[in-house]
């Protein structure tokens, strides 16, 4: 699933409700660097189940890309923090289990399209 950010889920004055799921955080916006601890065992995490995470921008601005922590508890910009819907676009690990926790993956292509991509759990 995905979403148009520039819908402004994050912002407070028109979806104060989805506060629940998105965190506002300046290291992934490429401007408050990769000191974050949250921020980097969520990496972390991601990458050793083998979902590229680190934030990627490119030199001229153009683009970005990273992997966000969602707030405690949520795996979804929904109301409640949990999924719209069933299923799952990944494949499970060696051990059968999927990476519950793997936040919402962002992709900026400036000026029109800023996107979040959530994995569904079920």
């Amino acid at each position: 699933m995905f979403e148009n950010n520039r819908e402004c889920y994050h912002c407070d004055a028109n979806h104060p409700e989805l506060l629940n799921s998105f965190v506002e955080n300046l290291s992934v916006a490429g401007v408050g660097g990769n000191d974050d601890p949250e921020l980097t065992a969520h990496w972390d995490s991601c990458e050793a189940a083998g979902f590229p995470s680190r934030l990627v921008m490119d030199p001229n601005g153009q683009y970005r890309m990273t992997r966000i922590p969602l707030a405690a508890g949520a795996v979804s910009y929904t109301m409640n923090g949990k999924p719209a819907v069933n299923g799952r676009l990944d494949t499970p690990n060696t051990d059968g289990k999927h990476l519950e926790d793997i936040g919402a993956l962002l992709y900026f292509n400036y000026p029109s399209t800023w996107n979040h991509f959530l994995g569904i759990t079920p």
